[in-house]
């Protein structure tokens, strides 16, 4: 008879949770021991927090000779960057709008700036390994890290022969496959309108569950109340968006979609998302659930 065995652990300053399902938990616990290295060395390499990651010595030079992994994870935002027509954008810098310290420090401060705030992302240039950034340029991976690190580590996890298992990256990702007691493992969706509720179930295997949404994350400073997702221009018109869940075989597609779907609003995220081959359920402030045809072919939505 197999067991569930969890691991909980605090990691790029959130709750990561790994549930491994099998019948005992021999070499369990030394695998998971190099999981929680993968993820210390990611957080190293790409945390804005972080003051001598790659990541923030690119940000403050301009110009700095990345890993093959930066790269990678550099040329699925370009994909992403594109497919949403700009509304996943890694240059969108929350830190000017106070979000400069790590989320627990619960410290929130505009940073001054005299350089202007440059969001093109056409014009990053790569050159190999070399990235150049213009003046004004901030990147920030937190749309699509944590999808790119569960990418990782699931094919880690399968080739080490732990097929069954859910990695929960702070609720934000969760990749699951191979159901323990038949094809699917069902997980909650948090209810945007009820704190620590569950508006619905759904039941997946195989992919990559991402979930976007107004209702976590925010903070406040004098200028104002903000949130982490940045709309790229001028707030879409229409009614808001409360959450979105994207569902695909990528975690750092769903990742980064579930961000860019709820920058794009009620009016154009169905259009972007069918293009993007991705499949989107959307819940509007006013309580509206809206699916991609894709979406309720395919994942079975059961009601919380």
């Amino acid at each position: 008879m197999r067991e569930k065995f969890d691991y909980a652990f605090r990691a790029l300053w959130s709750l990561f949770v790994i549930s491994v399902f099998r019948h005992d938990d021999s070499g369990l616990d030394s695998f998971i021991g190099e999981i929680r290295k993968d993820i210390s060395d990611f957080e190293a390499e790409f945390s804005r927090f972080v003051p001598d990651s790659a990541l923030s010595i690119l940000n403050r030079t301009k110009a700095f000779e990345v890993s093959d992994r930066f790269r990678t994870l550099l040329s699925l935002c370009f994909r992403a960057y594109r497919e949403s027509e700009g509304y996943f954008n890694p240059l969108l810098d929350v830190s000017r709008f106070g979000y400069v310290h790590d989320f627990e420090r619960g410290k929130f401060e505009h940073r001054r700036s005299g350089e202007p705030l440059r969001t093109d992302f056409e014009r990053v240039e790569i050159q190999k390994n070399l990235v150049l950034l213009q003046e004004g340029m901030h990147l920030d991976f937190w749309a699509v890290g944590k999808g790119f690190l569960a990418d990782s580590c699931a094919k880690k996890f399968r080739e080490a022969g732990f097929s069954d298992a859910i990695l929960n990256f702070w609720g934000d990702i969760a990749v699951l496959w191979g159901g323990a007691d038949g094809p699917f493992h069902r997980i909650g969706l948090m209810s945007p309108f009820d704190e620590g509720g569950v508006f619905a179930t759904l039941d997946v295997s195989g992919v990559s569950v991402s979930t976007s949404g107004n209702y976590l994350r925010k903070w406040k400073t004098p200028e104002g109340e903000f949130r982490h997702i940045v709309f790229p221009s001028a707030v879409p018109a229409g009614e808001s968006c409360a959450s979105v869940t994207v569902v695909h075989p990528e975690g750092a597609v769903s990742d980064a979609f579930a961000t860019a779907l709820f920058a794009a609003g009620i009016q154009k995220w169905i259009r972007i998302a069918e293009s993007a081959s991705v499949d989107a359920l959307f819940v509007s402030e006013g309580r509206k659930i809206l699916s991609t045809p894709g979406f309720a072919q395919k994942w079975r939505l059961r009601s919380g």
